[in-house]
């Protein structure tokens, strides 16, 4: 099994289509029929934390908590792209 992160959803199917068929088309993935995994991604894949991932104080704006400056930043994924990412680790975690 092989597992392929193309840039975009269009580089991910020209991905796919040279593959094994049948394809099997998932929400966020292609799935050959030798078990090749195809997911893409669309923009930046993490964003920075929001403050209150940090502290649960940093929900509400005040000034005296200004500037936030932690000692380890902290990335998510975008939730634009989470059914990518889930294809991504679900494969990782059966490789």
């Amino acid at each position: 099994m092989r597992l392929f992160i193309a840039e975009k959803p269009s580089l991910g199917r020209a991905i796919a289509a040279s593959l094994p068929t049948p394809l099997h088309y998932q929400k966020g993935y292609i799935k050959s029929a030798n078990g090749d995994i195809v997911t893409w991604c669309v923009g930046h894949i993490l964003e920075l934390a929001e403050p209150e991932y940090y502290d649960s104080r940093y929900k509400q704006w005040r000034l005296e908590d200004l500037p936030i400056l932690p000692v380890e930043w902290k990335w998510r994924v975008k939730d634009s792209i989470s059914l990518s990412m889930r294809a991504i680790r679900t494969e990782r975690d059966n490789a």
